[in-house]
């Protein structure tokens, strides 16, 4: 695979040498710093072009999708934090943050563990609220707040947010967190924990796949990705085929054991893209099938009317 990535970056190389070359042809130039200049206006136009590989996004346009998503990107998309509170309030990550928040108002301050974590009855509460008890009964035989991904990730996020604190050995609702609590949550509190998610938080923990920080970077092309072609249900595969078409280098990522390269990210694509992201904010709802001879099922998801109303896209 690497091989390939290789092969991709050379061929792109000499398609826009042959370019240059067809542009240049017939002209001379007085000076060097001419000739340069002539070049950079040459790469200033390819870099605003639609790009195939990127369903029409510029490389420039990409460039600021992944290094700058939310003050470079204002040509490109718009989040309507203005929505009423009544937009958010059945989001699943929402629903788990309020229900941390509240749980913490309602017993703090929480001692912290001698390693730092949350107590482990305060956890199981957690967790009993936060999940299904028939579908979920794991979490009864945990022996640590660790043992609890759902709950240990929302408690980093809300740190992250600066929403709770640990202070002198003990968990509390910050100035910021009891204004939830008491105020309620809005479109600017789900923007927050947006961009926290998206750009602090780290998409790949505990979940035991290579680190693919990629997959993070690149969730606004994923939301761009999602809007094209995940109107009405369409399987999870076709995502990350798109994906894995723009970011080829991935592959190279993986050392295959019992999948091939393609496979294993894939599978991460759909895991962290599309279930942990997308669904988890309230952007996709998702349908799951049997595979026939396979422990994984095949997920087609398809993005909701929040999708649409909470993002506004400026390039077709």
């Amino acid at each position: 695979m690497g091989k390939d990535e290789l092969s991709r970056k050379q061929s792109m190389v000499r398609d826009t040498f042959n370019e240059i070359k067809e542009e240049m042809a017939g002209r001379d130039f007085d000076s060097i710093d001419e000739a340069n200049a002539f070049l950079q206006t040459f790469m200033e136009r390819k870099n605003r072009e639609p790009a195939q590989g990127f369903l029409g996004i510029s490389p420039d346009q990409m460039h600021r999708m992944l290094s700058r998503p939310y003050d470079g990107t204002s040509d490109i998309v718009d989040f309507n934090v203005g929505l009423p509170p009544s937009e958010f309030q059945t989001i699943p990550v929402v629903m788990r943050v309020l229900i941390f928040l509240n749980a913490l108002s309602e017993s703090e301050p929480v001692k912290a563990t001698k390693k730092g974590n949350l107590s482990l009855g305060f956890s199981r509460d957690l967790a009993e609220k936060m999940y299904d008890n028939e579908r979920f009964p794991w979490f009864r035989r945990t022996k640590s707040e660790e043992d609890m991904t759902e709950v240990l990730s929302i408690r980093h996020i809300l740190t992250m947010c600066g929403w709770i604190k640990k202070r002198k050995g003990a968990f509390s609702l910050t100035k910021n967190g009891r204004a939830i609590v008491d105020g309620g949550f809005g479109g600017e509190h789900y923007f927050k924990l947006l961009k926290i998610f998206t750009t602090e938080f780290n998409w790949g923990f505990q979940d035991g796949y290579p680190e693919f920080y990629i997959i993070q970077q690149s969730f606004l092309f994923s939301l761009y990705l999602l809007k094209k072609k995940a109107m009405d249900y369409v399987d999870g595969r076709v995502i990350a085929n798109c994906l894995i078409g723009a970011y080829p280098q991935m592959l190279a990522e993986v050392v295959e054991t019992y999948k091939p390269a393609y496979e294993i990210v894939s599978d991460c694509v759909e895991l962290r893209v599309l279930e942990r992201f997308g669904v988890y904010f309230g952007l996709l709802v998702e349908k799951k099938e049997d595979l026939k001879d396979s422990y994984r099922k095949r997920i087609f998801v398809k993005t909701t009317d929040f999708f649409r109303r909470f993002i506004s896209w400026h390039i077709v």
